[in-house]
């Protein structure tokens, strides 16, 4: 009786679990990469890499108001920036 209920539960959770695995694949989009007949295929330009972060004095500027402690705080408008001091 034990044995056919450990059974019955492993079949149970396995069946589960690939259920739960094929439902995680993402679908594939049926008209992606279709091309209407004779029209020159259209590729949109790449934009320009950045060349890294913007300068500190851009970022926190004038304006901004600064809270020093262990960890320094910089709100400038809306937004926040954390100084983290390296160790």
């Amino acid at each position: 009786m034990v044995t056919n209920f450990r059974k019955v539960f492993l079949l149970t959770v396995i069946s589960l679990s690939c259920f739960a695995a094929s439902a995680q694949k993402k679908k594939k989009d049926k008209d992606k990469g279709k091309e209407i007949a004779g029209a020159p295929a259209v590729v949109a330009p790449k934009p320009a890499p950045k060349k890294g972060p913007k300068p500190y004095d851009e970022v926190i500027t004038k304006k901004a108001v600064t809270t020093r402690g262990m960890i320094t705080v910089h709100e400038v408008e809306d937004k926040f920036y954390f100084e983290v001091p390296a160790i």
